[in-house]
């Protein structure tokens, strides 16, 4: 069943950082297009507008508001991004689906932001959105080109990496970021994750344990990713202790669900039974109607 699970692990929320590895010929080809006319000097700092770590803030996902949501990309509402701060509307226009009014915009404040690594990591996440990953990859290179420690778009680019199936570079990424700030918590629940997926549960345990440990409040995603450690090793008890202090909203969403489900029929539980019903009046996407189907014939 384990095989089965990595599916599910592959659901899980990843929060979104760059290695400063070189723009490939292709990809250059297509940031001379973009940017023709623009020369390396005007990437120079003129009147450089400082760097606020407080408005690389994006939702990716359903689980929000949580004890991640200091830190960039995945784990923030709409409700952190200042719609009066240019860089931080970049992204809003782009989460409510305005992309070409955030190419306005992005294109209005080049000048006045385009030595400022944030604003880059903002039209790589606007990319990111419209899952052009390739451009998403351009643009949070260009970020890391102005700042090598610049952690958000190091992490975001592990993502990217993530969803083209290139493991080894997202963990590179991760680990990346984790050298420049050992304590970053995006990277390391990132990190945690992917170690889950190839079943290094005991490393992912311990860098889940060690998140745990530095928040102070109760951290959705977090126990949700130590519930599946407990569930790769077939351990229904100890994955439902921690799916019990997630609350009720998170459990019906599909990640949350299957979870639970999975955790209902290692333990034999009758309250399977309503759980059942949910998940199949679900609108699940083909990779979790596989996994729903397996549990269900265990």
């Amino acid at each position: 069943m384990n095989r089965y699970l990595v599916i599910i692990i592959g659901l899980l929320l990843f929060g979104c950082s760059s290695s400063t590895t070189k723009v490939s010929s292709e990809d250059q080809s297509w940031l001379d297009e973009q940017l023709k006319g623009v020369s390396n000097d005007d990437f120079k700092p003129a009147k450089r507008v400082r760097y606020n770590d407080n408005l690389d803030y994006h939702n990716i996902g359903d689980l929000v508001e949580d004890a991640l949501s200091d830190e960039s990309l995945q784990k923030i509402s709409h409700g952190n991004l200042d719609p009066k701060d240019p860089i931080s509307k970049i992204v809003l226009l782009c989460y409510q689906g305005k992309f070409q009014e955030s190419a306005e915009l992005s294109s209005k404040y080049y000048d006045k932001y385009k030595s400022n690594p944030s604003y880059w990591n903002q039209v790589g996440t606007c990319y990111y959105l419209q899952r052009n990953l390739k451009k998403a990859k351009i643009f949070y290179r260009r970020a890391s080109t102005l700042d090598k420690k610049f952690i958000p778009s190091i992490n975001n680019l592990g993502v990217v990496y993530l969803l083209e199936s290139k493991d080894r570079k997202a963990q590179a990424a991760f680990e990346q970021a984790l050298i420049v700030n050992k304590s970053s918590k995006t990277p390391k629940y990132n990190l945690a994750n992917l170690y889950i997926r190839y079943g290094l549960v005991a490393k992912a345990r311990q860098y889940l344990l060690s998140l745990n440990r530095s928040v102070s409040i109760r951290d959705k995603d977090i126990y949700l990713s130590l519930a599946y450690t407990e569930l790769f090793e077939n351990d229904s008890s100890g994955a439902l202790e921690y799916l019990s202090k997630i609350d009720s909203e998170v459990l019906k969403t599909k990640k949350g669900a299957l979870a639970l489900y999975y955790a209902f029929k290692l333990s034999k539980s009758d309250k399977i039974k309503s759980l059942d019903e949910f998940l199949s009046s679900t609108d699940l996407n083909s990779q979790e109607r596989a996994v729903y189907e397996k549990i269900k014939n265990l």
